[in-house]
């Protein structure tokens, strides 16, 4: 019986691992885009906060830009950033305050030029951490709450916009993981403040985010349920 006893465990073992691995996607509006975009700035941050439910290591993330242009400026690049909302007060709500991503310049002339018209810029996990700007740590879990920010540079003079969805919890087939909350953060002349789309539209940027869920409590005490009950019935066969 010692050798159903290890294949219990080796069992048990791999659905940790399994569950562990598997990277799943745990927040996507881009299916909700309200007919709405928001102009950008040259240079301009603008960003969304998020409140995630849970524990998440980020493997991917992606989000849609639109020009109306027929060929973009060949210097234009992009940057996008995330941190944590631990900064001032403003408007009531903690600004986005500790810087724990930068990709730096995403793409640029030695990368050749972003395309025009509607086209989705994503991240993977190279990108997130070990690319040119600040990196993600190995093994980093996302706070439960942050901000990500999309700046476009030089694109002198074209015009930049982006999609925009309405709000969501989660996304519209699976867990409820992740809030948005419709407005959006403006970082302008060495300040913060928080904004929302003309005639109360809901400005929540057309994004997805994929990731690798950590084991919950409640799954690792099924796991250990799940050892005690089959050594329990291997010490009864005895």
């Amino acid at each position: 019986m010692k050798l159903n006893s290890n294949k219990l465990i080796c069992a048990v073992a791999l659905m940790a691992i399994g569950f562990s691995a598997s990277a799943s996607t745990f927040y996507n509006d881009t299916s909700l885009y309200n007919a709405n975009l928001l102009q950008l700035g040259d240079g301009v941050q603008v960003g969304n906060e998020v409140s995630l439910q849970g524990k998440w290591s980020l493997t991917n993330f992606s989000f849609e830009y639109y020009s109306p242009d027929l060929a973009l400026n060949s210097s234009l690049n992009v940057d996008v950033r995330f941190y944590l909302n631990n900064g001032t007060i403003t408007n009531g709500h903690p600004t986005p305050g500790t810087l724990i991503y930068d990709s730096g310049l995403f793409y640029n002339t030695a990368l050749g030029n972003l395309p025009t018209g509607s086209h989705t810029v994503n991240y993977f996990s190279a990108d997130l951490y070990s690319g040119p700007g600040i990196n993600l740590p190995a093994g980093f879990i996302l706070p439960s709450d942050f901000t990500f920010t999309i700046t476009f540079n030089n694109f002198s003079t074209n015009s930049m916009y982006l999609p925009l969805a309405n709000n969501t919890t989660g996304f519209a087939t699976g867990p409820q993981y992740v809030t948005s909350f419709g407005d959006y953060w403006l970082y302008r002349n060495g300040s913060w403040t928080l904004l929302e789309a003309t005639g109360n539209t809901p400005a929540n940027f057309l994004v997805n985010m994929a990731g690798v869920p950590e084991p919950s409590v409640f799954y690792l005490g099924a796991v250990g349920s799940a050892i005690l009950l089959g050594a329990s019935k291997l010490k009864r066969k005895r």
